[in-house]
């Protein structure tokens, strides 16, 4: 009976592990998304889009062929692209091994139109992330709506 209990108590206690490791896991893709941005701000899109991306990485935009690796997605960021882009992650999502996730969250994208006015665009995005064999998090897709 008393191995039964203590089976029982290992198998709850590392049911718990795995939530806390997820709900860990969860929070670092908050933080990594946000890092992305905020180096976005500091250092250009270009830059952002190239620290933080996989070598696998693609993007999809709407209407356009998908850019899949580092070359083609560099084309979307020229060097002096103008512009501003912002976002903010508000949920987050992680698989049970740790290793695979994914942030929503918003946009905003302001630029001075045609017509010398500031224009803003937002909307939506999933950046989808995978953990790399350092520890770090880096996108392997992404898109916005």
């Amino acid at each position: 009976m008393k191995l039964i209990i203590a089976a029982l108590a290992v198998l709850i206690l590392a049911g718990c592990e795995s939530n806390m490791n997820i709900e860990q896991t969860k929070k670092e893709l908050m933080t990594v998304d946000r890092a992305f941005c905020q180096y976005a701000i500091e250092n250009g899109r270009r830059a952002a889009f190239e620290k933080f991306m996989a070598d696998s990485a693609v993007i999809y935009r709407p209407g356009q062929e998908p850019f899949a690796g580092h070359d083609a997605i560099m084309t979307l960021y020229p060097p002096d692209a103008p512009g501003k882009l912002t976002w903010d992650p508000y949920f987050a999502e992680a698989s049970g091994s740790g290793d695979l996730g994914y942030t929503l969250g918003k946009y905003e994208f302001s630029y001075i139109g045609e017509d010398d006015k500031k224009q803003v665009a937002t909307g939506h995005y999933v950046t989808i992330w995978k953990r790399q064999p350092d520890g770090s998090w880096k996108y392997v897709f992404d898109t916005g709506t």
